[in-house]
C-alpha cells in the first residue's frame, strides 16, 4: 500500500479548507442530493462528499458508507487532491498502491474509486467528489463529464455556504451596531439607512443565487437525462420560469438569412414570440441580448429594459408583459455559436455577478447535452451506413464471377463466397480452417500450402497456380492472389484473396505455346482493365473496363500518358512515377495499388500491374498491365475486423459478457429464455438482468471463476417474471484477445426444464417401483414367517405326539405278533423324517436362527449346510464386530437370501471345488461377497431377463437402497458382492 504524498501548498491547502467553517458539522440536504444524484448517474452503491484534513478524510455526504471519517493513510480522496484531473482506478486488485489498502481487504472491497478534486477559487484543492463500487467497472463519458459538473456544483455549494456565513455575520455585525448606537440614533440615521439598503441587496442577491443555482442544478439533471433534443429545450425553458422567471426561450441561428428561429420556449408571455424580430445582425433587430449573444459568442445583459436603448425595438412588449431585465447566453457547438438562450424577469436586479456566473455554466452544460445528442443521432447513422455496406459486401462477394476468400491472423481460413462452394461442391463449414486444401490436386496441395505459409508469415502479396477438383470430380487450373488487411491503425487482421478458373488458358498454352504470353496477358486481364502504353509515343490503349474505372464512358476519350498522370491522386502520384522509372530502368517490377480521382471528383483504389515489352536490342518499346477496381475490396479489408466473432446460427441461447459482468451481446434465444428483450439485455449488469441476489448467490461464483481463466458449466432453476421456472444448463467459456488477456465471458444456455422434469418423473416411478417391491417382500416375509410358525407349532406338534403314541404302542405289543412291531418301527422311522422334513421347510421360510442369534450364526449355519451337501471346501471370513449388535429385520433377510440364492446358484451351475464367503462392514456400509472357482457366468446370462433368482437378488437389495454386483472374477469363477447401507434396527 502506497500512502498519499501531502501536497506541496498543504499548510495553504489546510488553511482554505479551515476557512469554509464545514468539518465536523450536521449533515446538509444540498450537499445529500449531490451525491444521491452521482449515485444514480453512476449506477454505484457508494459515493461521497469527502474533506481532507491534517490526519483524516471526513465526509459531509455519504451513500453506502457508515462511517463518518477514515485515516488519511488510506484514503484514496488523499491521492485524489493531488491532481486537478479526475483520478480513476477501475481495478483495486491490480493497482499496487492499493492491493492491499484496508478498504480493498475488508468485506465489501473497494474493488473500482473514481474521483475528481474539490478547488476553490484560489486554486486549493480541500477535498473530493467520489463514487465506489465493489467490483470492477468503467464509467462512460457522459457519467465523468456528470462526476466533473457535479464536483463543480458541490464547490459552489461551499462558496454558496461560505458567502451565506460571511453574509450573516455581516448582519450579526449590523444588527450590534444598531444596538450600540441606539442613542445616537439621529446622527447615525444615514449610516443606518445605507447599512440595511446593502443587507436588502444582499438578501436580493442571495435570492438570485439561490434560484439560479436550482435552475442549474435541475437543468443539470436533463441534461444527463435527456434523451431527444427538442424535449431537452423545452424542459430547460420549464425549469427557468417555473424557478420564478417570466419567460425563457431558445432561437437557433440562420447562417445565410442571419435570422433567430426560436426552438423551445415557456411562460406565461410566449405569444410575443410572435411579433418580434430578432435577427443576429449588427442592426436595430439584431443589437437585442438574443442576437448579440449568439453574434459575440458571450453573454449579453439588459439590465433595464426602459433606459437601455439596445431593447428599443422591443419596449411595447416588455411593457405589456412586465420584463424588467433580460439575460442572454450563447449556445455553443465547438468553438461555434449556434444559438442562445433568453431569460426574462420582473426585476432590474435578478441577474448579478453570481446569478449570471451560473446561467454560463448552465449554457455550457446545455451545449455540451445538445452536442451529446447530435453525436447519437450520427453514431446510429453511421451504424446504418456500415450495416448496408456489410450487406452490400454479401451481395457483391456472392455476385462476383470469381471465386471470393479470406482468413484470420491463424492462418485459417474463415469465409469463402458461393461461387467457390458451387464450383468445388464443399460447404462453407468443409472448407473453413485448411479444409480447401481437401479439393487441391494432391501434386499440388503441398507446393501450394506451403507458399500461402510462407507469405503469411511475411505478411507480404502472393500468387499462386493449382489444380482445384469440381464438384463433378474434374480438376480445373487455378490462379489465387492473396493479400494482407489491415486495420486503419495498422493491426494485421489476416488475408482477402480472389481466385479465378484459368483452366481455358492452360489449355491454350499447350496449343500455342508461341503465343504463351499473349494468352498470359489475355487471362491476366479477364474480368479487369487492360491497357497497353507506347512508351516512344507516350500514346494509350485503354479496354473498355479501364474506361469505366477511370470514370469515362468507353472510347469517350483519346488516352495518353498524360491522362493516366492527371488521374493519379496528388498523394500517391509520386510513388506511382518513381515505381514505372525502375520498372523501365528494369530494377523493379509494376505490380502497385493507387488512388485514382475520376472526372466527377470519385477516388477508387486500384491494383495496377504491368510488364516492359523490349525490342530486339532489348530496348523497352511497350508496356502492357492490367488495373482491377479494388475499391469495395478495401472498404471490405477495413471492416471485416468487426465480423471475426460472429457467432453462427444455434439453437443454443448464446451471449457475450464483459469483464463488468455486462451484456454486451445476445440473441434471441437467450433474451426468450430469460423473458426479456434484447435491448433489456444488452448494456446492463448481470444483476440488472437476473436480480441482484441471484447474482450474488449463484451467477457471479462461477463468472468470476470463467473470468480467471476456467470454463464452467451449471444447471440451475431460474425464476421468471410470470411466476414461471426454467432450469437451464449453463455454460460459461472464457473470451481472449489475440494477445490471450481474457476480455469477457461466452456464454451459452440450453434450456433442460423438459427434460429434468422427465428425469423427476422416471425417478419417481422407480422410487414407487422400489417401494412396492419393498413391501412385498415384507408381506412375503410375513407370510413365510407365519406359515413357518403354523408348520413348526401345530403340524411338528402333532407329529410329535404321533410319535409318543407309536413308541408307547410298540412298548406295548407283545413280540411274537409277527410283522406288527417291525410296522411300528416303520411307522416311527417316517414320523422321524417327517418331522426333520417340516423343521427344514420352516427354516428355509424363516430360519429361527436369524430371530435367536443373528445375522452371522444365519450366514455361518447357511454355508456349513451348502458345505455338507456339495462337498466343497469353504472359508468363512465375519471379523467386524458392528454384525454382532442387532441389525434392521429386513436387512437381516435381504443379506440371508441373497446368500442362500448365491449358495443355490452354485450348487446348480458353478461345478466350484471351492468357495469363499466374506461378511464385513464400513463406517456406512454392509458388505457380503462370496466367490467360487467355478466355471463362471457368462454376459448372455447377466443380461437375461428370465433368470428370477438374479432378479430376485437386484430387487430385494435395491428396494431398501442396496445394489448387487455379479461378475467374473481373476480365478475364472464368479463373484457377487452386495452392498447395503447401514441403518438403525427397526423397532
Amino acid at each position: 500500500m502506497k500512502v498519499a504524498p501531502k501536497p506541496e501548498n498543504e499548510p495553504e491547502r489546510l488553511e482554505a479548507l479551515y476557512s469554509y467553517q464545514i468539518l465536523d458539522t450536521e449533515s446538509d440536504r444540498s450537499f445529500d442530493e449531490i451525491t444521491e444524484l452521482i449515485v444514480n448517474i453512476c449506477k454505484v452503491p457508494v459515493a461521497s462528499i469527502t474533506l481532507i484534513d491534517e490526519r483524516r478524510e471526513w465526509y459531509k455526504s455519504k451513500v453506502g458508507i457508515s462511517d463518518i471519517e477514515a485515516s488519511r493513510d488510506i484514503s484514496f480522496c488523499a491521492h485524489t487532491i493531488l491532481s486537478d484531473e479526475l483520478f480513476i482506478v477501475e481495478d483495486t486488485f491490480y493497482d499496487e498502491r492499493f492491493f492491499d489498502n484496508p478498504f480493498v481487504t475488508d468485506d465489501p472491497p473497494i474493488r473500482f474509486y473514481a474521483g475528481t478534486s474539490l478547488k476553490t477559487p484560489d486554486g486549493y484543492n480541500i477535498g473530493t467528489l467520489c463514487v465506489i463500487d465493489h467490483i470492477p467497472r468503467k464509467l462512460d463519458v457522459s457519467q465523468l463529464q456528470a462526476l466533473k459538473i457535479l464536483g463543480h456544483q458541490t464547490m459552489m455549494q461551499l462558496e454558496l455556504r461560505r458567502y451565506i456565513n460571511n453574509q450573516k455575520d455581516m448582519l450579526f455585525d449590523i444588527n450590534q451596531q444598531v444596538q450600540e448606537k441606539t442613542k445616537s440614533l439621529m446622527q447615525t440615521n444615514k449610516l443606518l439607512q445605507k447599512e440595511n439598503q446593502q443587507r436588502i441587496r444582499a438578501e436580493k442577491e442571495l435570492k438570485n443565487t439561490h434560484r439560479a443555482l436550482r435552475v442549474l442544478g435541475l437543468s443539470n439533471h436533463a441534461v444527463i437525462h435527456a434523451i431527444e433534443e427538442e424535449i431537452l429545450l423545452n424542459e430547460i425553458c420549464e425549469i427557468i420560469v417555473d424557478s420564478g422567471y417570466l419567460f425563457a426561450w431558445i432561437g437557433y441561428g440562420d447562417d445565410d438569412k442571419k435570422t433567430v428561429s426560436k426552438q423551445a420556449f415557456y411562460g406565461h408571455s410566449s405569444d410575443c414570440l410572435d411579433s418580434m424580430t430578432v435577427t443576429w445582425t449588427d442592426s436595430k433587430f439584431g443589437r437585442g441580448p438574443i442576437g448579440t449573444a449568439i453574434r459575440t459568442g458571450q453573454p449579453s445583459i439588459i439590465k433595464d429594459v426602459n433606459s437601455d436603448h439596445r431593447f428599443e425595438p422591443w419596449k411595447e412588449e416588455a411593457k405589456r408583459y412586465n420584463y424588467a431585465s433580460v439575460l442572454a447566453l450563447p449556445l455553443k457547438e465547438g468553438s461555434k455559436t449556434i444559438g442562445a438562450l433568453a431569460i426574462y424577469a420582473a426585476e432590474q436586479t435578478a441577474f448579478d455577478k453570481e446569478s449570471v456566473k451560473l446561467f454560463n455554466e448552465l449554457a455550457v452544460n446545455l451545449s455540451f447535452g445538445i452536442n451529446t445528442l447530435r453525436s447519437k443521432i450520427e453514431h446510429n447513422r453511421m451504424e446504418e451506413e456500415l450495416i448496408e455496406s456489410e450487406a452490400r459486401f454479401h451481395i457483391l462477394a456472392d455476385s462476383a464471377p470469381i471465386f471470393i476468400w479470406t482468413t484470420d491472423i491463424n492462418k485459417s481460413c474463415d469465409y469463402f463466397n458461393k461461387q467457390w462452394c458451387e464450383f468445388t461442391g464443399l460447404t462453407l463449414e468443409e472448407s473453413m480452417g485448411d479444409g480447401w486444401t481437401k479439393a487441391i490436386h494432391p501434386e499440388d496441395a503441398n507446393k501450394s500450402f506451403q507458399t500461402y505459409i510462407a507469405a503469411f508469415d511475411k505478411t507480404e502479396p502472393f500468387k499462386m497456380e493449382y489444380r482445384l477438383r469440381r464438384y463433378d470430380g474434374e480438376y480445373h487450373w487455378i490462379i489465387a492472389q492473396g493479400n494482407p488487411r489491415y486495420t486503419a491503425s495498422g493491426t494485421f487482421l489476416g488475408y482477402v484473396g480472389l481466385c479465378m478458373d484459368i483452366s481455358d488458358r492452360k489449355q491454350i498454352e499447350k496449343k500455342l505455346e508461341k503465343n504463351q504470353r499473349m494468352f498470359l496477358d489475355a487471362q491476366r486481364i479477364a474480368h479487369f482493365g487492360s491497357w497497353t502504353w507506347n512508351i516512344q509515343t507516350g500514346d494509350e490503349q485503354w479496354s473498355a473496363e479501364q474506361y469505366r474505372i477511370f470514370g469515362y464512358e468507353p472510347n469517350e476519350i483519346k488516352v495518353t500518358y498524360d491522362i493516366f498522370l492527371e488521374s493519379l491522386h496528388p498523394e500517391d502520384k509520386d510513388r506511382v512515377l518513381q515505381e514505372i522509372y525502375n520498372v523501365l530502368l528494369g530494377t523493379g517490377c509494376y505490380d502497385t495499388e493507387f488512388r485514382i480521382v475520376r472526372p466527377d471528383g470519385k477516388i477508387r483504389v486500384v491494383h495496377a500491374q504491368g510488364e516492359i515489352v523490349t525490342n530486339s536490342d532489348g530496348q523497352p518499346v511497350e508496356m502492357i498491365g492490367t488495373v482491377l477496381d479494388i475499391t469495395e475490396k478495401k472498404i471490405i479489408e477495413n471492416n471485416l475486423h468487426k465480423y471475426e466473432h460472429i457467432v453462427s446460427g444455434s439453437l443454443d441461447a448464446l451471449s457475450f459478457i464483459d469483464t463488468n459482468y455486462v451484456y454486451q451481446a445476445a440473441n434471441d434465444s437467450w433474451a426468450r429464455n430469460f423473458e426479456k428483450s434484447k435491448d433489456e439485455i444488452i448494456g446492463y449488469f448481470a444483476y440488472e438482468v437476473h436480480g441482484k441476489e441471484l447474482f450474488e448467490n449463484v451467477i457471479r461464483e462461477h463468472m468470476d471463476k470463467c473470468l480467471s481463466g476456467h470454463s464452467v458449466s451449471f444447471e440451475y432453476w431460474f425464476e421468471l417474471t410470470n411466476k414461471k421456472s426454467r432450469f437451464l444448463d449453463v455454460h460459461y467459456a472464457p473470451y481472449r484477445d489475440k494477445e490471450g488477456k481474457i476480455k469477457g465471458i461466452s456464454a451459452s444456455a440450453l434450456d433442460i426444464t423438459e427434460k429434468c422434469y422427465t428425469e423427476k418423473m422416471i425417478k419417481d416411478s422407480r422410487q414407487r417401483l422400489r417401494n412396492l417391491a419393498k413391501r412385498l417382500h415384507a408381506v412375503r416375509e410375513e407370510e413365510r414367517t407365519k406359515i413357518a410358525r403354523e408348520i413348526h407349532d401345530e403340524l411338528g406338534q402333532r407329529l410329535t405326539a404321533l410319535k409318543i403314541d407309536l413308541s408307547w404302542v410298540a412298548k406295548r405289543l407283545p413280540r411274537n405278533w409277527k410283522k406288527l412291531p417291525e410296522r411300528l418301527d416303520n411307522m416311527i422311522l417316517l414320523t422321524d423324517t417327517t418331522l426333520d422334513l417340516t423343521r427344514k421347510i420352516a427354516l428355509d421360510l424363516r430360519p429361527a436362527i436369524l430371530d435367536d442369534l443373528g445375522l452371522e450364526a444365519a450366514i455361518e449355519r447357511e454355508v456349513k449346510m451348502f458345505a455338507d451337501l456339495t462337498g466343497c471346501n469353504y472359508s468363512l471370513n465375519i471379523n467386524d464386530t458392528k454384525l454382532k449388535q442387532k441389525q434392521d429385520r429386513d436387512q437381516e433377510i435381504v443379506v440371508y437370501r441373497v446368500c442362500q440364492e448365491a449358495l443355490t446358484n452354485i450348487a446348480r451351475h458353478a461345478k466350484a471345488e471351492n468357495i469363499d464367503v466374506t461378511l464385513q462392514t464400513s463406517d456406512s456400509h454392509l458388505r457380503l461377497i462370496i466367490n467360487d472357482d467355478g466355471v463362471g457366468i457368462s454376459n448372455k446370462s447377466l443380461a437375461s431377463t428370465s433368470s428370477l433368482g438374479l432378479f430376485g437378488m437386484y430387487e430385494r437389495a435395491g428396494a431398501l437402497g442396496g445394489r448387487v454386483e455379479i461378475t467374473n472374477n481373476k480365478k475364472g469363477g464368479t463373484e457377487v458382492m452386495l452392498k447395503m447401507p447401514l441403518s438403525v434396527p427397526s423397532p
